[in-house]
């Protein structure tokens, strides 16, 4: 582009690779003036790869993009084989129509074709290097961009603005498009371009060994991108850097290995490892994300191109609907939950294709079942390719007329099963290795993503109603305020009747989507500790979605309460919320770093409440539970027994001495904060001096401590926590201190096992569950060696990944997100009524340790 720059858009599109490419070209016909961005040539990238089959060249002609890609000189690939351990099955393309083949097209090329495409719309402005710096806002509303082109700096405004920046989007960061899903992966990919191979061009070679998968694709004329993922065990075990494993891997593979010997390497290996799946907000108010700025699947399914082609249709027909591009508040709602159902087979298939690390049992089996079944395999292709039996199928329809009508995204007919990957169906998690995926919690790798090049030549988080709340205005209270604690109220669902307690953990309301649960979570914990305890997340999420529910972890600042009268509503990231799909897990943090939120919390807890809806966890109730005092005094009356506590004021300690004496209380003693704090700042005392000099540290940080009497040495039965779903004990935690430790806290290094709830604490820690009245919590006790004392109640009673890890804790945790569905139904049904007895599903740990 010669001259000034415009300072006004209709649409902006950042980034111009293949998401930003369609996207510009599919809404051009739309919009008036499109500015389409791009930080450096498209070209400039590390070798990567684009696979798909007849699902998506439907949408390629959809788009009127099929001659493009076809320009892009790869052939069409007719079939491919797949080796599974020593059991190979040949699969054969059926001919039905135009578009029962697959491709797969080196980004180095696709890229730039994408992207002159969409520049030769007249109204369409392509501008590159150039980088975005930042978003233009007017109140909650993003109207622009900032970027950077040619060494000098600009701003311009834009009715809407599209990101398609990839799965690192920093513009995602900018306004606020938080991941609220993500899963780990355990696998490294690398890959690089191969010519004159001995293989033939129109078959795709699959081979699956434990912990590597090996795919070879004709992607040109005479080219092939030879391409593997290793799981990280290999990686370990082997001890190689991965671009020398992969090489090995490659060079034992009876079919490739030869042919990579008689072709030449024309590219550096590239790839990366460490990678995310992840799922963020589709909308907001002015942006859209599009492709893996809001919708990540790992590669190894070879599934990306499917949802950057099925997001961009989602956003083009939502566009045609209101006829031009449109920067209107209301005019993109719905699409996260859209997308999500849309894409939900290809997440769950992906997520269990990482998952496995080697082919299981049954999936060897059923390879071989196929290699000598050539009638199986091709039922198994037709239903993977969204084709009728054979017989059904008309000889007028092999080759159709593109209908002129656009369907809309959301109306292409589902896959009959999950679409065909390179990973063979046999790869279920195979039990071996689940690290990163939802079936069992793991460490979150530390860094950042990890490349990986050698080599010469150039080469560069149901559906959630998550993101996009559930449908609005469906929720009508009766009356204005309702009643305090997210009593029942009048609320009308008739719109959206629920179907619950099915049993099988797939309740889901009348729409097809689960009940969502908000649960807060700090805001100022995000940068940090969000992302430590992400695989503890996900195994939340796992047991949420176990019950019939979508777990969505949000901010106080992501909720907005309108008080209007007769009808208040509750707002998310923007968007109306409906009571009778949605519940609310309102656990106060009072940690150091959220002090500056508590009183925001308590406020939205409590208005959010009195707008009819349901909390799980009373406002009430955070205060009590949040302080040690509070709590021991709230519980007086119930059979507790609890140790002699005395609260320290932050600047006063004189008559210490005095009030020590008078509580009976002598040294060694225990000081810790009054609040809730995961074990950490609990000191033991031997005198008068420790005490004091421990109170003046915390008195600088204005911490409110408690001082009791120390009980136990640290031994075996010092602490133990009940754990308590639906007022019953259902299992107990055993937990030992870490050599010269003051507390037995797993996360400063005390050990724990479950065990089976003891009898003199059964009854006690009952009476406190139904004093407290909540679904799940937690009773801690402290063991002197004759006597058992109430410590403190936990009403959320983190699980974390290591705990969640031990044998029982899955089926309390299980236990525990039923407890939060069946409270929602029965308040829904209008009673909140928790004296039933519990489900037989409920665990009860075993008598035996």
């Amino acid at each position: 582009m010669t001259g000034r720059i415009p300072d006004r858009w209709n649409l902006v599109v950042v980034g111009a690779r293949m998401a930003g490419a369609l996207t510009a070209h599919a809404l051009a016909p739309h919009a008036g003036r499109v500015l389409l961005l791009d930080r450096r040539d498209p070209a400039t990238h590390w070798p990567q790869q684009l696979s798909w089959d007849r699902q998506d060249n439907l949408m390629w002609d959809d788009l009127g993009l099929s001659g493009t890609v076809l320009a892009c000189g790869a052939p069409k690939v007719r079939g491919h084989t797949r080796r599974t351990l020593d059991v190979s099955v040949e699969y054969r393309y059926p001919a039905d129509d135009e578009h029962c083949y697959r491709m797969s097209v080196p980004r180095h090329v696709l890229d730039p074709a994408l992207a002159t495409r969409a520049a030769r719309h007249p109204n369409v402005t392509f501008l590159h290097p150039a980088k975005a710096t930042g978003v233009v806002r007017d109140g909650g509303q993003i109207t622009g961009v900032r970027f950077r082109h040619r060494g000098e700096d600009h701003e311009v405004k834009s009715d809407l603005v599209v990101f398609a920046d990839g799965r690192l989007s920093r513009n995602a960061d900018r306004v606020g498009a938080v991941p609220y899903r993500t899963v780990p992966s355990p696998w490294t990919g690398l890959l690089a371009y191969y010519r004159d191979l001995p293989l033939s061009s129109d078959r795709i070679h699959y081979s699956r060994q434990p912990g590597s998968m090996l795919i070879v694709t004709p992607c040109g004329p005479s080219l092939w991108c030879v391409a593997a993922a290793l799981h990280r065990e290999l990686i370990a075990e082997r001890g190689e850097h991965p671009v020398r494993l992969y090489a090995r891997v490659a060079r034992a593979d009876p079919v490739v290995g030869p042919a990579l010997e008689a072709g030449t390497r024309t590219t550096p290996v590239g790839g990366a490892g460490r990678l995310r799946m992840l799922r963020r907000p589709m909308t907001g108010p002015g942006w859209v994300l599009v492709g893996d700025a809001g919708f990540h699947l790992d590669p190894m399914s070879a599934l990306g191109a499917h949802a950057v082609l099925s997001t961009v249709r989602l956003l083009r027909d939502r566009v045609a609907e209101h006829g031009a591009v449109t920067g209107a508040p209301d005019a993109y709602r719905g699409l996260t939950e859209r997308r999500d159902a849309l894409l939900g087979a290809q997440w769950d298939l992906t997520e269990r294709i990482i998952g496995s690390y080697a082919p299981t049992p049954e999936g060897l089996e059923r390879a071989r079942r196929l290699a000598s079944d050539p009638a199986a395999v091709e039922a198994d292709l037709r239903a993977r390719m969204g084709l009728g039996p054979v017989a059904n199928v008309a000889p007028a329809a092999r080759h159709p007329a593109r209908s002129p009508a656009v369907p809309r995204a959301w109306e292409v007919p589902p896959l009959a099963a999950p679409p065909e990957s390179p990973v063979t169906a046999g790869t279920r998690a195979s039990g071996r290795h689940t690290e990163g995926t939802q079936q069992t919690p793991c460490r979150r790798p530390s860094g950042d993503d990890a490349t990986f090049a050698t080599g010469s030549g150039p080469g560069g988080a149901g559906p959630r109603v998550g993101g996009e709340p559930v449908a609005a205005g469906r929720s009508r209270p009766a009356t204005g305020c309702g009643k305090r604690g997210g009593q029942r109220m009048g609320i009308n669902a008739g719109s959206r009747t629920m179907r619950s307690g099915m049993g099988n953990g797939t309740a889901e309301t009348a729409d097809g989507a689960l009940p969502r649960l908000c649960w807060f979570w700090p805001e100022r914990g995000r940068p940090r500790t969000v992302r430590e305890d992400e695989p503890g997340w996900q195994g939340y999420r796992q047991a949420a979605a176990a019950a019939g529910l979508r777990l969505d972890v949000v901010a106080v600042d992501d909720v907005d309460v309108l008080a209007l009268p007769g009808a208040p509503r509750v707002h998310v990231r923007g968007e109306p919320v409906d009571a009778a799909s949605t519940v609310f897990h309102t656990k106060l943090y009072t940690w150091p770093m959220f002090q500056t939120d508590v009183w925001r919390s308590l406020a939205t807890f409590e208005a959010i409440a009195g707008a009819g809806y349901r909390t799980l966890i009373r406002p009430e109730l955070n205060l009590v539970s949040n302080d040690k005092a509070a709590t021991l005094l709230h519980l007086r009356g119930v059979d507790t027994g609890w140790l002699p506590t005395i609260t320290v004021p932050t600047r006063d300690f004189t008559g210490l001495r005095v009030r020590l004496e008078e509580a009976g209380i002598s040294y060694p003693v225990v000081v810790k904060p009054a609040s809730w704090g995961s074990g950490k700042g609990v000191i033991r005392a031997e005198g008068e001096s420790e005490l004091l000099t421990a109170l003046r540290l915390a008195a600088a940080a204005e911490l409110t401590m408690v001082v009791q009497p120390f009980v136990g040495d640290g031994g075996e039965s010092s602490d133990i926590r009940v754990y308590c779903v639906n007022r019953r004990p259902v299992g107990a935690l055993l937990r030992t201190a870490a050599d010269g430790g003051p507390t037995a806290n797993v996360t400063l290094g005390g050990k724990a096992r479950l065990v089976p709830v003891p009898e003199e604490l059964r009854e006690r820690a009952a009476a406190v569950a139904a004093h407290l009245d909540t679904p799940w919590l937690a009773v801690d006790f402290l063991f002197d060696g004759h006597t058992h004392y109430l410590s403190e109640v936990e009403i959320d009673a983190y699980v974390g990944p290591v705990t969640a890890r031990l044998p029982g804790m899955a089926e309390i945790q299980r236990a525990r997100f039923r407890a939060y569905r069946a409270d929602f139904d029965r308040w829904l049904a209008g009673t909140t009524d928790r004296t039933s007895a519990p489900s037989p599903r409920d665990p009860v740990v075993p008598t035996a340790d």
